[in-house]
């Protein structure tokens, strides 16, 4: 059998092993599915909303991938994140090793595209990775005030080389643009859906300002009812001219636009509250709605894991431990324990569950 078919052979037998697992068992056989990385928090740019570069970290070092590459014989998907992931001195070298030994994996890269260079576009098409690009204004004064250190023209340009790399049609399968609605761009999210049309982004999406980040720029949390009202018509607006343009396009606040304190005060909660166990009371409201802790595995710049970024425990150190300790450690066993019985109280997100499926819709994910 040649190393492909023998890759291929055991990548099919880990989904079925994974599917049989899921909801079933706490100490589990098969391999994660997908891998989300936090590569680095060191980023080129000072975003004025930005915690996770302020708050300090590092780089996932280069010899933690000797606990991953045994793995990925068994992975779908790698979502890079930062920081700024092409800031990483090694990040090209281990982006070809992996791309080369398995091809099946697909890429997906959170960037601002400021450091994308001819090399780097061409790589990554010919590996099909698909690219999220963080811009929060289609105007060049507002991009580079929310955005310290940011030049419009260094985006543009880094667009136009990936676009040109993929050309018309792939670019528009493979790439994506997020903007987080603030203040200062409220009146210019309208131009979005043109700019992506403009540079072949097949894909928009508006996120909310998350709470502490920058008080003076959030309306959305902060329930002011004529931003609000005024963005609910630009969401209308941006929809229309999406489809016109054929750009799909979706928004994460949909239930937090009507300004409702329930919904803002919760969202609050989960982001700046306290989530011991003996403070909380979450309790699955619909049978066994995640997967995560059988198929997913979240790998942090200091290599801490959890099943997701948003789950609240951590479940080991895979340049402490290993990768095979945590990925059936203790903690890990008790996250798919408590989904099982229903019973989440301090450990789930409750955000996650707000958002989660019935088992019959994740059947086949």
């Amino acid at each position: 059998m040649t190393r492909t078919g023998m890759f291929k052979d055991i990548f099919d037998k880990n989904i079925m092993l994974s599917g049989d697992e899921v909801w079933k068992k706490t100490e589990i056989g098969s391999m994660p599915r997908f891998l989300f990385f936090v590569l680095t928090t060191l980023c080129n740019l000072d975003c004025i909303f930005c915690s996770r570069v302020r708050e300090g970290g590092g780089t996932f070092p280069e010899k933690g991938f000797d606990e991953i590459l045994p793995v990925l014989p068994f992975v779908e998907l790698i979502d890079w994140q930062g920081g700024e992931v092409f800031l990483v001195d090694y990040f090209r070298e281990m982006f070809c090793l992996i791309s080369d030994r398995f091809p099946r994996i697909l890429h997906r890269i959170t960037t601002n595209g400021l450091l994308i260079d001819s090399r780097w576009a061409e790589l990554l098409a010919s590996n099909s990775a698909v690219l999220n690009f963080s811009a929060d204004s289609p105007e060049k004064r507002t991009y580079e005030k929310l955005r310290k250190n940011a030049r419009f023209e260094d985006l543009e340009r880094g667009l136009r080389l990936v676009g040109k790399a993929y050309g018309r049609a792939a670019a528009r399968s493979h790439l994506s643009l997020t903007a987080v609605v603030m203040r200062s761009n409220l009146d210019q999210l309208r131009r979005f859906p043109d700019f992506c049309g403009r540079h072949g982004i097949g894909r928009l999406n508006f996120d909310f300002l998350r709470p502490g980040r920058i008080p003076s720029e959030d309306f959305i949390l902060d329930r002011d009812a004529e931003k609000c009202s005024r963005l609910m018509d630009i969401i209308g607006e941006v929809e229309a001219r999406s489809a016109e343009l054929g750009v799909s396009f979706e928004y994460t606040f949909g239930s937090l636009l009507g300004g409702n304190r329930e919904d803002t005060d919760r969202v609050r909660e989960e982001f700046v509250g306290d989530y011991s166990a003996d403070s909380r009371d979450v309790k699955i409201k619909r049978e066994k709605i995640c997967k995560l802790p059988w198929n997913r595995m979240f790998i942090n710049y200091d290599g801490s894991v959890k099943p997701d970024c948003s789950c609240r425990i951590v479940a080991g150190n895979i340049l402490d431990d290993g990768f095979a300790a945590v990925w059936n450690s203790g903690i890990m066993k008790e996250y798919r324990q408590r989904i099982i019985a229903g019973d989440v109280s301090g450990w789930c997100n409750e955000a996650c569950l707000a958002r989660a499926l019935p088992k019959e819709q994740l059947e086949g994910s």
